[in-house]
């Protein structure tokens, strides 16, 4: 856990670290969508949301029950006493620990869970695309949907996460409670992936890893 609270984007008012058992609660792509869309543009409606992902005003209020079971969303008070309910996040973002190897239970749920996020972040950039030629050249030109290999040990793998983090870190997270900071400023979205590519074998404490025989 001190791994994580000394991390450079983890604030322990605004951030919530989650377990196996809540996770629950929010794997699944829309729920992750829904939630998305309460930390970037604070307190809504089922039915609001629904209209922002195209879904069923009753789809939209079964998943975030789910939510609020799971303690990620509240409500809000602009909501009491009115027709609708209106739900607010209760956290800024969910950082999520690796699971010991010893608790398949954990594991599963927190591939689960991955799946879904992966599911929705390569939604939100195919929704960027889609979008992309009715921003000016300079945005289309600062965006960026790069793949790249290097050749790392487990050290050098965690000195460049940490190293991604900082270098975010230095820049002001988005704030639905505070949307107007410098001019000409908008919510970008960073969506950073960083994993041993698949189909290795992965190294011992002795030796480096090997490739499969099906890896080109």
């Amino acid at each position: 856990m001190s791994a994580v609270h000394d991390h450079p984007l983890f604030d322990p008012d605004r951030d919530v670290v989650t377990d196996a058992a809540s996770l629950h609660g929010l794997a699944h792509p829309v729920r992750i969508q829904l939630l998305g869309l309460l930390r970037r543009y604070g307190p809504s409606t089922a039915s609001k949301l629904a209209a922002e992902l195209g879904i069923s005003s009753g789809l939209s209020s079964y998943h975030l029950r789910q939510l609020a079971a799971a303690g990620f969303i509240v409500d809000h008070p602009t909501g009491a006493g009115g027709r609708e309910r209106w739900w607010q996040a209760s956290q800024r973002s969910t950082i999520v620990l690796s699971p010991p190897v010893t608790d398949p239970d954990a594991a599963a749920a927190t591939t689960e869970y991955l799946d879904a996020v992966l599911v929705a972040n390569f939604d939100n950039a195919h929704r960027w695309l889609q979008a992309a030629e009715q921003w000016p050249q300079r945005w289309r030109e600062a965006s960026d949907l790069s793949d790249l290999m290097l050749r790392l040990t487990v050290a050098e793998t965690e000195a460049l996460r940490r190293e991604i983090a900082s270098v975010i870190a230095r820049y002001p997270r988005h704030d639905p409670d505070r949307p107007d900071g410098e001019d000409g400023a908008v919510v970008v979205h960073v969506q950073y992936q960083l994993f041993p590519a698949p189909g290795q074998q992965p190294p011992d404490e002795q030796g480096p890893s090997r490739r499969s025989a099906d890896v080109p």
